[in-house]
């Protein structure tokens, strides 16, 4: 059929219609007269209805927190919009071994089974079929959530999960439309301590704080900020009793945080040694000099050089030691401040390496 013998008029809200005929007004109707048109012009879908009971959750699969305010509230708000009738989109299920399990739409079934309790004639709720790997559900959760956005920490565990199952990092970035940098920072903090990640998805900390910290006090991190946290928590009680109308969400920064002074420590010397000597090996296996315009044209591996940016960042963050602080030992040597050993002992790998 070509498009000139459509009948277009049809379905024209201006077009007047025949005699006899007269306007269509429901779905199944149109259908049924687009068919005769053209049958390539309506199309089936394996929408399915089923009672909430047959329904099952699997442990562990959705990456949300059921106890956070936000999704608590998100819920409630769909049980209303069951019990008024509102027409919501259908669940994604997906069938294994006779057992009908809920891919996309957790919130809504939590959400219909209060509206149940609660008195709402609800028989069954829309379902249709995910079809697909391990891979596509995974990949749907992440991509799915229009109404109410996973936090940072649930889509770190989304990604940790699809990379678990063979993903590249560039694949997840590509599909979720995020750079491999993105995927690959957000996985690393779930190897911060479960104290910072909860604080996190509290939003109480910022995970760049988070990550710094870590990184320089290790475990000590989750002492220094809880102390801090603590402290903002009696504050902004205390503010409350003064002001009941003051409900602003406790946040803690670096402000807050009492910590040692800064310093270069042994440990951090020896990892800034071993990058500089593997930085420096590389810069001889395949650096290419132009002299004529004056630059070095350098590939340098991924970790390379998260190993530099995480050493530039420590000294950058590190406050230089006075030289009034260095003292004469007992046997009239200067004792050297750890700062000033790291200093020394990259000149000295320079310096081998040039004489060498």
């Amino acid at each position: 059929m070509h498009d000139q013998d459509f009948d277009y008029a049809q379905h024209d809200d201006d077009a007047e219609l025949p005699k006899g005929e007269s306007q269509i007004n429901d779905l199944h109707t149109l259908c049924e007269s687009l068919k005769t048109q053209d049958e390539s012009l309506v199309g089936e879908t394996s929408l399915l209805w089923l009672s909430p009971d047959v329904l099952e959750e699997e442990d562990g699969f959705n990456l949300r927190e059921y106890s956070r305010p936000d999704t608590v509230a998100h819920i409630q708000s769909l049980k209303e919009a069951w019990k008024n009738g509102t027409q919501l989109p259908p669940l994604e299920v997906k069938i294994e071994n006779g057992r009908c399990f809920v891919r996309d739409g957790h919130c809504r079934l939590r959400a219909a089974r209060l509206a149940i309790e609660e008195g709402a004639a609800i028989k069954r709720i829309p379902v249709i079929e995910l079809s697909g790997s391990a891979e596509a559900s995974s990949l749907r959760i992440l991509t799915s959530n229009q109404q109410l956005k996973l936090t940072l920490m649930q889509r770190a565990r989304g990604y940790k999960r699809l990379r678990d199952l063979g993903w590249t990092d560039q694949k997840i970035g590509k599909h979720i439309c995020k750079t491999d940098t993105h995927v690959r920072e957000t996985i690393r903090l779930l190897t911060l301590p479960e104290r910072l990640q909860d604080l996190i998805s509290q939003d109480v900390i910022s995970p760049d704080m988070a990550s710094k910290m870590f990184a320089r006090y290790g475990e000590k991190a989750v002492d220094y900020i809880d102390e801090a946290y603590e402290k903002q928590k009696k504050l902004h009680e205390e503010l409350l009793e003064q002001d009941p109308s003051k409900t602003a969400p406790i946040k803690v920064s670096t402000k807050h945080i009492a910590v040692p002074a800064p310093r270069i420590t042994k440990k951090m010397v020896s990892s800034m040694s071993t990058s500089v000597r593997s930085i420096h090996d590389v810069f001889e296996g395949s650096a290419k000099v132009d002299s004529e315009a004056g630059v070095v044209d350098l590939k340098l591996p991924l970790e390379l050089y998260e190993q530099f940016m995480t050493m530039a960042k420590t000294l950058k963050e590190v406050s230089e030691v006075p030289s009034n602080t260095d003292s004469d030992g007992a046997d009239g040597a200067s004792t050297q401040s750890p700062a000033g050993a790291a200093k020394a002992e990259v000149i000295q790998i320079g310096t081998a390496r040039k004489t060498g």
